[in-house]
Parts: C-alpha cells; structure tokens; sequence
C-alpha cells in the first residue's frame, strides 16, 4: 500500500535518471550516420559525439576541419534531428578603468557583459532511431494507414519540415491520386494527436539545467554572490522557456479551409483531440512575438530550422510565414516510449498474469498511457478506478468484447477485484492502493508500479539470454544471486544443487562476461586469496548497462559485415542503379546501353540472388538485435 502523501514521490524517479549511452551505441549510430550523409558529416558527428556538447571551434578542432565545413555538416545533422544546438550566455566581468568608472562603467552594473554563443549536443533518441524507421513505419502503417505512413516517411526521409511541404511530400510518395489533400491533413492532425509528431523546439532555447549551485558559500569570497544570483536567474529563464516550449509542442493551427463543411475558416482552430488550443502570446529573448489579426501568435523568434538562418524582423513576412515557420519532426520518445508499453501488453500472453486478468492489465497500460499524455506537472502513475474501467471498457469494446457503453457498479467492483489479483503477481506488485494516512482507508486511487515492471521484464528477458548463451545452470544460479543480497561459493553450491566445480566454472564464465560481480572481503591487510572471502552479488545496473552494449555491439559487427558484403557486390549494385537510371530513357543511346545492362546482369543471375538474400538477412537481423536491445 502507498499512502497518499507518498503516492508523487513514489513514481518521480521512474523517468528521472539519465540515459547512458555505452561506446557500442555510440559507434552503431555513427556507422548509420555515416552511411545515411556520408564520412565528412560523420567526422563532425564524431567529433560532437567525443565531446558530449561542444562550441563550433571545438568541433572543427576535434573534427580537423574548416569552421565552413563543420558550419555545414551541423546544418546537415540539425536538420535531421542528429544533433541540437543550445543558446548560452557567458557572463563577463570587466575591470573598468579610472575614467569610465566615474560613469558607471560599461555594458551592465558592476561591469557584467553578456556573451552570446551556440553549443552543440548529440541526440542519441534519433541517432539510434535509424535502426527504428522501418519499424514505426510497420506500426503506423498497420494502425492507421498508408497516408499516415506517407507523412511519417516525409519526416524520416527530410528530418524536419513545415506541415505544408510534408503533406506535399507525403502526397508524391504516396502516388496515388485518389487521395485528396483532405485525407493527408486528417492523417497529419491524427498523428499529431497520438503524439507520434511533434514541434521542433526552438534552437534558441538555453541548455537544460541540471543542478543548482549550492549557496553555502564561504564568506567574504568577491564576485560569488553576483555569480550565483547570474546562475539562478538564468535557470527560472530555461525553465520558463522549456514550459512554454512544452505547452505548444503538440498544438496544431487549422488549415485555411474547413473540410467539414467547405467554410473559410482562416485563423481558426481546429481540434484535432485535445491537441489543439490558442496560444498565449508571449515575448522572447530575440524580439516579442507579434499577434496577427486573428489573435494568434506570430512564431517570428522561436526558429526551430538552425542557429546559422537569418531573423526576419518585417511583421507582414511573419505573418504570412506563420505556417511556414512551424516545424515537425518525429517524436522519438513516443515511439519509444510505446515500445515499452507494447511490449508489455505481448508478455500478456507470455503468462504475465491470470487470463481472467488479461483485460484490466491492458486498461491499466491504456490508462497509464493517456496519463502520460497529460503532460509535465502530473503524477503518470497514480490511477483513479474511473480511468482504468474506462480504458479497459474502451479496449474491450475496440475488441468488439463488449458493448456497453457506461461504467456500471458491477463493473467497476469487476475491475477493483481484479486490481487485487494483480497486486499478488508473482513477478512483481503491478499496482498497490493509495491509503489516506488518517483513516488507512482506500482512496480509490491506484498507483501503477511501471518502473517496478519494466526492470522485472528486463531481468527475465537477460535470464534468457543467459540461458541461450551459457546453460540452464547458469539461468539457475544467476537468479540465485539476483534474489539475495549476495553469496559466498559454498552457499551457491547448495542452493543452486551443482557441484562445486561447476558452480566456479558458471561463475567464472558470468563474471568474465559482466553478468555477475564480486565483492572481496579480506580477513586482513595482505590481501592473499587464502584469506579473503569472496561474495557473489548482482548489480542490475552494471547488469543492464553490459548488456545492452554487449547486443549493440553484435549490431555493430553485423552492420560491418553488411557494408563489406555491398562493397564486394558495387559492380552489381551499380549496374541496378544504372538500369534503374536508364528504364524510362528515350534517346537511342540510352535503350541500347539498358539492354546491355539487362543482358549483361542475366549473366550474373546467381550473385544477384545472393545479394537480395544477404540485403533481407542482414536488415532482419539488425532490427531482431534492435528490438532486443531496445529492452535495455
């Protein structure tokens, strides 16, 4: 049980801690990189990659290159999401001389002077997302449609683009004219809604603060207390940029026209769900956002295209660009974010729970899920039992299981009977009840234990994989010592019931490959292994962390291996361009040298083969080992 003081900070750290990249990662998604915009754009990558966030100049000394040409590269990697730039502010303090201190001295008081300047960090969400792309696309596709998949290939294919060019794209991809550009909106407000796209947020947005510098400071030291003040002002400036940013990332402005019913609706709204809102108007760092006729805010200073594009200060242009300005891209945390959650609903049928609990456990994600989407400032995990008989309802009617239309009380009892049952689960407590700490009664609130969940899920899915890699005894003794504290060699022995020699051999094998961890105990100060006790335990985050590099790894190998089977193909694979080049020619020439080619390929009929054989292998195989690692 929680009580319901406790019930905020008992989810708050389930998103808190930060994602580590391990160097398998990184190298994976600097060999997509480079075969997506080749090897020039992925020496900067790299470059930016080694540094975690650096300036320009950094970058060109890092990368080895002229300021122009890393200037262009991060053009090329900001457009497509790689990599994000962040506005800081360097406080200056000048000395000011005898004549201009009489005056006051120059730039702010005391001498303070603001420099501007960009910082650029990677995006390891969309670095990793290449491997991903044909997956969403699956998804989409198979829950809404081919236009949607039209749009989100847009946005894959050009990283980030206004509304208008990505319906545009998204129609010539498509190729197909039976599809109006009424569908291509709806699909484009739809995707949208489930926040499967979302805003680009400005690149004048100051970088994300992390900590705070403490104020116990020691007296008498000059300048520290202006410093500190300096620091915490321009913290309660990012964090009311971000929130802003965070309010209009899903609002959508309506078309000029209403497709509903042919009415001119320009300026207008239209709601897509609850996307869809006014704007505030606000001022910005760079210049107030203008209101045009209508009210609505004029998006002039929040560029979110690249740090290095010119400000148009003319109003009319503003206005008329509003649209224009406003730029979509893929939101790679939804995807995967849902990933988690989809993954969760197929070890349903794995036995996660009883069957006659099957229904309210995919209410409880469906619920957790439109928590989620409420947005920052709210508790994702706390539950009311209206909000999970509802998504279960709405399930189960989208199942065609049911056709009811209201929650009734033998319903909702249903549904709390069953939120019992998943308390017990053997795995792990699902959801505990929210008590009131007076009266110790139930509140009718839930909190769902996700972060619980998904680690659970995450240490059967590795004893599985040390059961393929190692042997049934070493899934023994592995779970072993992940349900104690730790243990010492002879206790292992009699609890996993193998013998002595085995269990050192198991063991040796688990800590050579980073699955199990070691204490040393010394009896005293020589350190001999005579008289040393030596405990075995289980850190599950060392656990988790080795074993998403040791599968990012083998992505990298396969992914090597792919690259050297296309270079000993090229001759091949540059006669199927060339013929795809040469199919619709109409010069005499040009027929001619597409049937030498055709001719020509025929004679290499078996390589040919081959190489379709080995390009589905290799994709295959890379997105099996992605969806695996993305478990981790």
């Amino acid at each position: 049980m929680v009580k319901a003081g406790e019930a905020s900070a008992a989810s708050s750290g389930a998103g808190s801690s930060w994602l580590k990249v391990s160097p398998q990662e990184c190298e994976v998604a600097l060999l997509l990189v480079e075969d997506k915009l080749g090897p020039v754009v992925a020496s900067v990558a790299r470059a930016v990659v080694s540094k975690g966030w650096a300036t320009m100049r950094e970058i060109s000394s890092g990368s080895k290159m002229s300021l122009d040409a890393v200037k262009q590269s991060l053009v090329i990697l900001i457009k497509h999401n790689f990599v994000r730039s962040y506005l800081c502010t360097r406080i200056v303090f000048r000395s000011n001389n005898r004549k201009r201190s009489r005056g006051g001295g120059a730039g702010k008081a005391g001498g303070q002077v603001g420099r501007e300047y960009f910082i650029y960090a990677a995006d390891p969400d969309y670095l990793l997302a290449l491997l991903k792309f044909p997956r969403w696309m699956m998804t989409i596709s198979a829950k809404f449609s081919s236009v949607a998949e039209c749009n989100l290939q847009a946005l894959i294919e050009h990283g980030r683009l206004n509304r208008n060019n990505t319906l545009h794209v998204a129609r010539d991809l498509l190729k197909r004219d039976d599809q109006g550009l009424e569908s291509f909106h709806k699909a484009f407000a739809m995707l949208v809604k489930e926040r499967y796209i979302e805003r680009v947020p400005s690149v004048l947005l100051p970088p994300p603060w992390h900590r705070i510098l403490d104020t116990s400071v020691k007296r008498g030291h000059k300048g520290l207390k202006d410093e500190l003040t300096e620091m915490n002002q321009q913290q309660a400036k990012a964090k009311e940029e971000y929130m802003r940013t965070d309010e209009n990332r899903f609002v959508i402005k309506s078309p000029d026209s209403n497709y509903a019913n042919g009415a001119s609706s320009r300026g207008a709204k239209r709601k897509a769900g609850g996307v869809v809102k006014k704007e505030e108007a606000g001022s910005s760092r760079r210049g107030d956002k203008a209101l045009n006729g209508n009210g609505f805010k004029v998006m002039g200073a929040d560029r979110s295209d690249s740090p290095f594009s010119a400000v148009s200060n003319n109003s009319e242009e503003n206005e008329q660009g509003l649209e224009n300005q406003i730029m979509w891209r893929i939101n790679a945390q939804e995807f995967n974010a849902r990933f988690k959650e989809e993954y969760c609903l197929k070890r349903i049928e794995a036995g996660l729970c009883s069957d006659e609990d099957n229904d309210t456990f995919r209410g409880v994600i469906l619920a957790y899920r439109g928590s989620r989407h409420c947005g920052e400032g709210t508790n994702e995990e706390c539950l009311t039992l209206d909000e999970i008989c509802r998504a279960v309802m709405e399930d189960m009617k989208r199942r065609g299981l049911t056709k009811m239309f209201k929650v009734t009380d033998s319903f909702r009892h249903q549904v709390a009977t069953s939120l019992d049952r998943l308390r017990m689960n053997s795995l792990v407590e699902i959801i505990r009840p929210i008590v009131d700490e007076q009266t110790l009664d139930e509140t009718g609130s839930y909190v769902f234990n996700f972060a619980g969940l998904w680690r659970a899920l995450q240490m059967t899915e590795v004893e599985s994989l040390i059961e393929k890699t190692f042997s049934p005894e070493a899934k023994r003794v592995f779970r072993l010592l992940r349900l104690t504290k730790c243990l010492d060699e002879a206790a292992i022995k009699n609890k996993a019931m193998v013998p002595i020699k085995k269990a050192r051999g198991i063991l040796y094998d688990l800590f050579k490959a980073g699955y199990v961890h070691m204490y040393e105990v010394p009896k005293d100060s020589s350190h001999t292994p005579s008289r040393t006790f030596y405990l075995w335990h289980v850190n599950q985050d060392l656990l988790l962390h080795r074993c998403k590099a040791d599968l990012y790894g083998s992505i990298c190998d396969i992914h090597r291996k792919y690259t050297e089977e296309l270079v000993s193909h090229k001759d091949i694979l540059d006669d199927l361009q060339t013929i795809s080049d040469l199919k619709d020619s109409q010069d005499e020439e040009g027929q001619r040298r597409y049937i030498e080619l055709c001719t020509a390929l025929g004679e290499k009929e078996d390589r040919f083969v081959r190489i379709k054989r080995l390009d589905t292998f290799f994709r295959d195989s890379l997105m099996d080992f992605n969806d695996i690692a993305s478990v981790f």
